[in-house]
């Protein structure tokens, strides 16, 4: 629906219905490349062929996948934190109930 209803612009994006819209954040369909705001006052150094300089769709995928083992690689550090807080507070008490 939002694809007949969105203004267009030119011949080209009134003609083709999956014609890029520059609207941020959209889809490229055939290179995937995501549309991106970018700083006006960088526009002559800005080249979205660059590779890293606009992110891609496949790209953003493997990021989104690798957040679980990455959550999970940092909740298995807090942990380990925890425990060796916790065997240092365990050791102090003894300590503490030894001298007393």
């Amino acid at each position: 629906m939002f694809e007949y209803s969105y203004p267009r612009l030119d011949a080209n994006v009134t003609k083709g219905m999956n014609h890029l819209l520059k609207s941020p954040f959209s889809i490229h369909p055939k290179t995937g490349r995501v549309s991106i705001p970018i700083d006006l006052d960088s526009l002559g150094y800005f080249d979205p062929c660059k590779e890293g300089s606009v992110p891609k769709l496949n790209e953003l995928c493997q990021q989104v996948e690798q957040l679980p083992k990455q959550n999970q690689q940092n909740e298995d550090g807090l942990n380990e934190k925890i425990s060796n807080k916790q065997k240092a507070k365990s050791d102090f008490n003894t300590m503490l109930s030894g001298e007393i």
